[in-house]
């Protein structure tokens, strides 16, 4: 299974992925419009579980990846102290989120209010 990690702006998606034998997918950027590049990146890794900061704009990738694999998510303030990093990327925040998808407590499916 791949546990993926997902660094989310409002332009652009970074993934980065870690699976249960220690392969490493490096990191993507794909543009938030291009749900098409998004989506096969998903299909080509197979089962998959994917972590996604709770930010206020995550719905719609939810409703995107959830027929796919699970989608877990991660509270943002909680994240950021268990990553404690001085410089941050991108890139280095999507591997470290996926390096903690694939173990760590803590994280949640979310369960929406209609």
């Amino acid at each position: 299974m791949w546990h993926v990690g997902i660094d989310l702006h409002r332009l652009t998606v970074v993934m980065a992925g870690i699976n249960d034998a220690g392969e490493t997918m490096s990191p993507v950027t794909i543009h938030c419009q291009d749900t098409t590049a998004i989506i096969d990146v998903f299909k080509k890794l197979g089962a998959f579980r994917t972590v996604i900061e709770a930010s206020g704009a995550y719905r719609w990738l939810y409703d995107l990846l959830r027929p796919y694999g699970t989608i877990l998510l991660a509270h943002p303030r909680r994240l950021r102290a268990m990553i404690q990093r001085r410089s941050t990327t991108d890139k280095l925040d999507a591997q470290s989120t996926a390096f903690m998808g694939s173990g760590i407590v803590g994280l949640s499916t979310p369960a929406f209010r209609r």
